[in-house]
C-alpha cells in the first residue's frame, strides 16, 4: 500500500464522518418551524406552534364521538383524554418529530406534526 492510497482511504473516511455528522446531527428536527396540525374530519381546527419556550397547554376538541382533550407541553404533544372507546390515541403518548401524527379513528380527530423532517433510515 503506498502513501497515496493511504491518503485517499484517509480523505474517504473523513467524508463519510463529516456527511454523517451533518446527516445525523445537523440536520436534527429541532427546527422552531414544527408545527402541530389538529384536524376533525378532514377539516383543520388548531394549528400550534411547537417549540422550547411552548407554554404547557390544553385544547378541547369536539370529535365525531365526543370530546378530546389534546395537551401540549414544549415540543411534544398527545391525546390526554378521548370519548372513544379502545383509547389506542391516549395509549400512544407524547409525539415530538415532524411526520408523526396520532389518529383517534371513531373520533375523527387526527394530530399531525409538520416541519422539516431528516433521515427515516439507512439501508446497508
Amino acid at each position: 500500500m503506498t502513501r497515496g492510497d493511504k491518503l485517499l482511504i484517509l480523505l474517504i473516511l473523513a467524508s463519510s464522518l463529516l456527511s454523517g455528522y451533518f446527516l445525523y446531527f445537523h440536520n436534527s428536527n429541532k427546527d422552531a418551524s414544527h408545527q402541530a396540525v389538529i384536524s376533525v374530519s378532514g377539516k383543520i381546527v388548531q394549528r400550534v406552534s411547537l417549540s422550547d419556550s411552548t407554554p404547557s397547554q390544553h385544547f378541547r376538541i369536539n370529535g365525531k364521538v365526543g370530546e378530546t382533550i389534546i395537551a401540549v407541553a414544549g415540543r411534544k404533544i398527545r391525546v390526554e383524554n378521548a370519548a372513544c372507546v379502545n383509547q389506542i390515541c391516549v395509549h400512544q403518548g407524547w409525539i415530538e418529530r415532524a411526520g408523526e401524527s396520532i389518529v383517534c379513528m371513531p373520533g375523527e380527530v387526527v394530530i399531525s406534526i409538520e416541519g422539516v423532517t431528516g433521515v427515516d433510515a439507512v439501508t446497508r
